[in-house]
């Protein structure tokens, strides 16, 4: 994802959030808007074949229990606890005071199956990944998360989509 002629943006936004006993649990959307000139919706093939990682930077006091992606058997990809890739976000993308670099990877292609995905009618180089996160501490206030993400195999110091993740309280769901 260090291509900018091939992933030229990404957005995220919260579906829904809910406080199940002491964690929150948040539901989005992830949309990319891809080169136009990909063979699509091929391209999605190989994009998965590469893998993925993201990092986000939390605060401090907060924790990720999980998170995942929506596969094409509509269950979930759970990502893996990397520390080592949020060690290298750290260094690439810079500390901050009162908050942490977390980073999480795919399981290796044959292990999983593809994300889901959809593309928009208007735009078949514009797709939605549905992805879950649970949060292990429940902020009363929206909080902002900075997230980082790439193909699996690279540095984020090499490259990444940098984006904001809106998180509303709880209850929330997206009108």
């Amino acid at each position: 994802m260090s291509d900018p002629a091939t992933f030229q943006a990404c957005t995220f936004r919260a579906l829904r959030t809910r406080d199940v006993g002491n964690v929150r649990q948040v539901e989005g959307t992830m949309r990319w808007r891809l080169a136009p000139e990909l063979p699509m919706p091929g391209y999605m093939t190989t994009w998965d074949g590469y893998g993925y990682k993201t990092a986000f930077n939390i605060l401090t006091n907060q924790t990720i229990q999980a998170f995942s992606y929506t596969d094409v058997t509509n269950n979930q990809i759970n990502m893996i606890a990397a520390p080592a890739e949020a060690i290298e976000a750290g260094n690439a993308l810079g500390p901050q005071d009162g908050y942490k670099w977390v980073a999480f990877v795919c399981p290796a292609p044959g292990a999983r199956p593809p994300r889901a995905f959809t593309s928009l009618p208007q735009d078949d180089h514009t797709v939605d990944f549905t992805v879950k996160v649970t949060l292990a501490w429940q902020n009363p206030d929206p909080e902002v998360m900075g997230v980082a993400t790439r193909l699996r195999n690279g540095l984020f110091a090499a490259g990444c989509m940098k984006l904001l993740w809106a998180i509303p309280p709880a209850p929330y769901t997206a009108p």
